[in-house]
């Protein structure tokens, strides 16, 4: 129940192996800083108050909250890219070299994240 650690691909609802796309040709990381420092404060806000203050959904299950990890929602478009990302009863790899480990590929996944936020401008363009 950590902050920001990358799904993995033994989720329950895991696509079978023969339908889970070549994850190498998909860009994860583009270094590209595009928020201000009100939203980073609130993305950090939220992630930090949720990993450290909630238990949970209860029972035992598992969930990740992060923010700012490409959400691939389709094999073959362009990601997503949300402030904030709470997914419930999800598992996690560690081997942040492997390319499912990277960002949040639903395929991979087995589900959609349970939680977007995307935080917007007061004023149009902005």
């Amino acid at each position: 129940m950590s902050a920001e650690a990358p799904p993995t691909p033994t989720a329950p609802g895991l696509a079978p192996q023969e339908m889970i796309p070549d994850l190498s040709k998909y860009q994860t990381e583009d270094h590209a800083s595009v928020d201000g420092f009100c939203c980073a404060r609130q993305q950090i806000l939220l992630v930090d108050s949720l990993s450290s203050s909630w238990p949970g959904p209860g029972g035992g299950r598992r969930f990740v909250v992060t923010k700012n990890v490409g959400l691939f929602h389709t094999t073959n478009q362009l990601p997503v890219d949300p402030d904030v990302m709470l997914a419930l009863d999800v598992e996690f790899g560690t081997d942040y070299s492997l390319p499912e480990n990277r960002s949040y590929f639903h395929w991979v996944i087995g589900k959609p994240p349970d939680l977007v936020i995307e935080m917007v401008s007061r004023t149009p363009g902005g």
